[in-house]
């Protein structure tokens, strides 16, 4: 069904960069497709003018925005964005109160690290509360603990709060960005930053880990972006990668006012099929998809975003409502988490 996303504020201001048109899946090529959703705007940052369309591939089901802006055009959709955000800080070598110390003895049971001050209850606690203990586990991105010189790249590294937590738990971090605000956020914490090409981050490879978190939907040749990812690993080195999963209950739910469309900025958007025959086609052996929770908030930040459009009252309450039994249905129903996590060996 087609679908407009709706904001009565008026008619937005148009797009002024450059656009090209595909015509074909970027993913698996076909050319078969139906209108997905039509005159989308940017509703989420509000900072890039014009209408788009998105429309959803017959072969693979992959969702792509068709026309779109151009590699050199899109910059203007980022002048304000997460990664110019402050990062959130979690330390997992200075935990602070039972939470922490709880979460710590868990991670430390369940993927081998060495963290300090854990209460020896966490890993019994946190077993009868899976909705938590998979948000913790995101956390670190499930990676075990490291060999001595591990190293890992994170591309699109953002504010570096990642990698600095990384860090502290033994790993060699290095990041690659493309915004300059968030290089010099990454590198004032100490860490190296690679910006420019991403092929450019092999100076400091191989990796035996490349993670990249909700930021494939933000390229426009995604193969590519695959292929070159698995270029920088060592051989039997592991890619985890996050993007928004367009089988989840919070589409289902708020369809074109659902945060992971965020047009212009996302071009490319998976199911759990389509972003596997992405690896696939990248090269990669092993690929595998499954949906993943998300980061906490982002079905209640839907819902605000929903309300916002339609002109409705916050309903605090409501909205911490949607939250829980949206995390209770993507716990019930293996496929409708909010995004999806790839995991592959070079």
């Amino acid at each position: 069904m087609t679908t407009a996303a709706r904001d009565h504020a008026g008619e937005p201001k148009p797009w002024t960069g450059a656009v090209e048109s595909l015509g074909a899946c970027p993913v698996c090529g076909s050319r078969r497709r139906h209108l997905a959703f039509s005159r989308l705007r940017d509703v989420v940052f509000q900072v890039a003018g014009g209408t788009w369309t998105m429309h959803r591939c017959e072969a693979c089901e992959t969702l792509y925005l068709d026309p779109r802006p151009t590699p050199e055009s899109i910059i203007a959709a980022y002048q304000d964005y997460y990664t110019h955000a402050a990062g959130e800080q979690i330390s997992l070598a200075g935990p602070t109160g039972l939470v922490g110390r709880l979460r710590n003895d868990y991670l430390g049971w369940k993927l081998g690290y060495s963290l300090p001050r854990r209460h020896p209850a966490g890993r019994w606690i946190l077993r009868m509360m899976p909705v938590r203990r998979r948000r913790y586990e995101r956390l670190i991105r499930h990676l075990p603990r490291p060999e001595l010189g591990a190293r890992i790249l994170d591309v699109g590294c953002g504010n570096g709060e990642f990698l600095a937590r990384l860090r502290e738990i033994g790993w060699d971090v290095f990041g690659f960005e493309v915004d300059p605000e968030a290089v010099a956020a990454t590198r004032a914490l100490g860490i190296p930053v690679v910006d420019g090409a991403l092929g450019r981050a092999l100076a400091h490879g191989p990796y035996h880990v490349v993670t990249s978190s909700h930021v494939l939907e933000h390229v426009h040749d995604p193969i590519n972006f695959l292929e070159t990812c698995r270029s920088l690993l060592a051989p039997s080195g592991r890619l985890w990668m996050a993007t928004p999963n367009i089988e989840s209950v919070g589409f289902r739910r708020y369809g074109a006012h659902w945060m992971g469309l965020d047009c212009p900025r996302h071009l490319v958007l998976f199911s759990r099929r389509s972003l596997a025959l992405a690896l696939e086609r990248a090269g990669f052996s092993d690929g595998h998809a499954v949906a993943g929770l998300g980061f906490y908030g982002m079905l209640a930040e839907s819902f605000a975003l929903h309300r916002r459009l339609t002109h409705r009252t916050s309903a605090p309450v409501r909205r911490m409502v949607e939250e829980a039994a949206g995390s209770a249905l993507m716990w019930a129903v293996k496929d409708w988490g909010e995004e999806l996590i790839a995991t592959a060996s070079a």
